[in-house]
């Protein structure tokens, strides 16, 4: 079984496409038994623009070799603003289901816990 290549990340700020970047590289690198090395080389590989600018000050210029997890915090934190996760919260609690679905609604707050972490499926309901 072949795993399709991960998809180019352009270092946008919205969730949805970095979390989904994220999986696909981890995917990738397990998958293809990868080293650590090899792991960021990926990241720089399928990245572009700001998220290929920070590949590219991090490990290229400086030389760093921060395992994939802390390569994808390090990444996070450059590309989404300080206050991106509150102002997500802030979504959240405003949050109404108006002419919603219920489900659609659901899903609609799910998104929102998605981005602000560390909420539980209490929170959410």
């Amino acid at each position: 079984l072949k795993v399709s290549p991960p998809t180019t990340y352009k270092g946008e700020v919205q969730a949805s496409t970095f979390n989904k970047w994220v999986r696909e590289i981890q995917e990738w690198t397990e998958t293809g038994l990868l080293d650590a090395y090899q792991s960021l080389q990926a990241c720089g590989k399928f990245s572009s623009d700001r998220a290929y600018k920070y590949y590219e000050q991090e490990v290229c210029n400086r030389g760093l070799r921060p395992a994939l997890e802390d390569y994808f915090i390090g990444l996070y934190e450059y590309i989404f603003p300080a206050t991106y996760r509150s102002a997500q919260r802030d979504k959240f609690d405003l949050c109404e289901q108006r002419t919603l679905s219920v489900r659609d609604y659901l899903r609609r707050l799910q998104d929102l816990a998605d981005t602000i972490g560390g909420l539980t499926d209490s929170d959410i309901v």
